[in-house]
């Protein structure tokens, strides 16, 4: 669909997910909260949630991840911010009959550095905005 269109946005009920695989759905960001994209595509039976920035440039992204209270508790899928030209363009690969095999790995939350700071875990280029 439309990339603008509100069926990506995820603010309302999505359509649900083959029941055959684990599916990502790519969403936009604005409208409604991370949470209830997450609630939405969670309930639609998606495996995994890729949201794409609606501003071009770097983006400032909240903490995306929920307390273990209410509804956030429901929310058990994971998922990972894109800019808007990465968004858009995986939209348009996928708009053209190709897929895309995500592969992921849970490994641990880096500690924040500043710019071109050093840890155990190497250098890191940080752009800050």
């Amino acid at each position: 669909g439309d990339f603008n269109s509100s069926r990506s946005l995820g603010c309302e009920p999505l359509v649900a997910a083959p029941h055959n695989e684990a599916v990502a759905v790519l969403l936009e960001r604005g409208l409604c909260s991370f949470q209830e994209k997450a609630l939405n595509a969670w309930r639609a039976g998606y495996a995994a949630l890729l949201l794409a920035n609606s501003v071009p440039g770097v983006a400032r992204v909240p903490d995306m991840s929920a307390a273990p209270s209410g509804t956030d508790a429901e929310v058990q899928v994971p998922g990972w911010a894109l800019s808007k030209a990465d968004g858009e363009a995986l939209r348009t690969w996928l708009e053209t009959d190709h897929s895309l095999l995500l592969e992921v790995q849970d490994v641990p939350r880096l500690p924040a550095l500043g710019l071109f700071q050093e840890d155990q875990y190497g250098l890191r280029v940080v752009q800050s905005v």
